[in-house]
């Protein structure tokens, strides 16, 4: 049993969304197409780091993991919106452990929510 508190600049997908078979697409078995979960679009830099916190209880048969991170002001970039918990990106994720024909497995639910200030898709469609 443990609890792990991590504060600074990461990687969003360094805590979350861990697969040992995908989580480097430059060096494991699966290409960029299953690297990061299509719809968890992640807060991050240019170079994929951002700014936050999270908080891990892991215990033998289960984890829990939660976390606030900031988001960008603009996409691809190295500004941050500094609008603390009003805007940001929240993660959290429950890991169990099993196995099955004596192989190890691991089922994970992730939830997400990303709160930025962007345009808004009515305000995309008027300008057209």
């Amino acid at each position: 049993s443990r609890l792990t508190i991590q504060v600074g600049k990461f990687a969003v997908h360094d805590v979350f969304d861990n697969n040992a078979y995908a989580q480097d697409p430059r060096v494991d078995f699966l290409n960029w197409s299953i690297w990061a979960a299509g719809a968890f679009d992640y807060p991050a830099d240019k170079v994929g780091l951002t700014y936050g916190a999270f908080a891990e209880y892991n215990q033998k048969q289960w984890a829990l993991r939660a976390g606030y991170f900031l988001t960008g002001s603009e996409s691809n970039s190295n500004n941050f919106d500094s609008a603390v918990f009003r805007r940001g990106a929240y993660v959290t994720e429950l890991e169990t452990r099993y196995a099955l024909f004596s192989q190890p497995g691991k089922v994970r639910i992730t939830a997400w929510l990303n709160n930025s200030f962007a345009g808004s898709y009515r305000g995309a469609i008027d300008l057209t």
